[in-house]
């Protein structure tokens, strides 16, 4: 986010995995919103999710902005992103109803949204069925947005609605084996006009620990796939693996990347902290 020059950072919801945070995991968080914030003097926005659910008490500890029921949307430059910690599927939509009142009041229109909910049109097994892009699309359009960032589902998905776009960017972190690489951020650029639509661009992101030659030849592999993309990567390799750091270099040569090398007995358990 720093080395693009992005005007703020969105996260949409869980950040962490729990309602008590950790103190390290607290101060990690806390730490790079604050050197965001020094090198570009723009604002970090989050919500919370299902599983950090605290009503945005934690976020605005860490120096995360957030938004509540007397201001449900931020404003960054001449535009405005509006934004809901997670509840309960009927208190959200008071909650929505609310923040439509509050636009009108204070006439202005948020061109982007920040929601956590699997949408049950976008994931039929395990979605709210009372959310779904037919029902929000149109509340939304009406209101300004043409962005939806979502949170929730942990595979890259979008879909557009009464010119609403739904994107979910996909948990950075693998926490199921069904789920899909690559994973990915999204850049948005927001329009000069406030009002006009708002485009976006998918920037894949790879994680991966290499332990075993197997491992190697699977995620050169991936990144493979990807590269026209310019994927970020980010990989933790077997400091025993012969080669394999000189190997990986030069695979990765042009791509923004970060490789680490850790002894073997903790590789397969890099990504749990």
């Amino acid at each position: 986010a720093i080395d693009q020059h992005t005007d703020g950072v969105l996260l949409a919801g869980d950040i962490f995995n729990t309602r008590r945070l950790l103190a390290d995991d607290a101060a990690i968080l806390r730490n790079e919103v604050q050197r965001y914030r020094d090198a570009t003097g723009n604002p970090v926005i989050g919500i919370d999710g299902n599983h950090d659910d605290n009503e945005g008490g934690w976020l605005e500890l860490l120096g995360v902005e957030t938004f509540s029921d007397f201001r449900p949307v931020i404003t960054i430059g001449n535009h405005h992103i509006m934004g809901f910690n997670y509840c309960r599927p009927e208190l959200f939509f008071e909650r929505l109803e609310a923040a439509a009142t509050y636009c009108r009041e204070e006439q202005i229109r948020p061109s982007v949204c920040l929601l956590h909910y699997p949408l049950g049109d976008m994931a039929p097994l395990f979605g709210v069925p009372e959310l779904t892009t037919d029902i929000l699309g149109p509340r939304l359009y009406e209101m300004g947005v043409s962005y939806a960032a979502m949170g929730d589902i942990h595979d890259y998905q979008e879909a557009n609605n009464c010119g609403v776009n739904f994107v979910y960017p996909g948990s950075i972190e693998l926490t199921d084996i069904s789920e899909k690489l690559p994973k990915s951020v999204v850049m948005l650029e927001l329009p000069e006009q406030p009002g006009a639509g708002v485009t976006y661009q998918t920037r894949a992101v790879l994680r991966g620990v290499v332990e075993t030659e197997e491992d190697y030849t699977a995620f050169v592999e991936q990144v493979r796939l990807v590269r026209d993309q310019l994927p970020v990567v980010e990989v933790k390799i077997n400091a025993d693996l012969p080669d394999a750091h000189a190997r990986l270099c030069r695979e990765l040569h042009g791509l923004p990347c970060s490789i680490t090398r850790i002894p073997k007995q903790v590789a397969s358990q890099a990504w749990n902290k």
